[in-house]
């Protein structure tokens, strides 16, 4: 960490990667609490993540996943699912999830940082930065590059 940006209680790393993880599966309608409701993020993020172009790529993504969930089942084709259907992910769409993972952490912090909170603030602070997560995403990530600008501005991309 760079000095002076962080007060002293950090928060869990671990944890919060986990859960960035989980957010923004939950906005997509899928993780342990998947959004039902249909909403501008869930919309966007399914069209950055899969642009229109590529609709039928995260159909099957999502055919496959629910098919041989965790049960190393081969498919027809003969690929297993023993490592959660990244052999049917292209490429970009991998670098596009790590791009918003990116930008969700950057929320978190600072979500974090603004609160000044500690440990037992952790569900506070990430139920605020999801919101914020939804907001960003339906209002300012309109592309992939657009994702890309603003992790580029951040305050974690500076540190590094």
């Amino acid at each position: 960490m760079v000095e002076g940006l962080h007060h002293s209680e950090a928060y869990p790393f671990a944890i919060t990667s986990l859960n960035i993880t989980d957010m923004l599966f939950e906005i997509l309608g899928h993780g342990f609490k998947p959004s039902t409701a249909a909403s501008p993020a869930k919309k966007r993020l399914a069209d950055l993540l899969f642009p229109p172009q590529r609709t039928s790529i995260y159909y099957q993504y999502q055919a496959r996943t629910e098919k041989g969930r965790d049960t190393g089942e081969k498919e027809e084709d003969g690929r297993g699912q023993g490592n959660g259907g990244d052999d049917v992910l292209p490429e970009n769409v991998k670098e596009a999830f790590q791009e918003v993972y990116c930008a969700a952490f950057e929320v978190f912090d600072q979500e974090w940082l603004k609160a000044k909170a500690t440990y037992m603030d952790f569900p506070k602070v990430q139920a605020i930065a999801k919101k914020e997560v939804e907001k960003l995403i339906a209002s300012k990530f309109t592309s992939i590059e657009k994702v890309v600008e603003w992790n580029s501005t951040s305050t974690l991309s500076k540190m590094y």
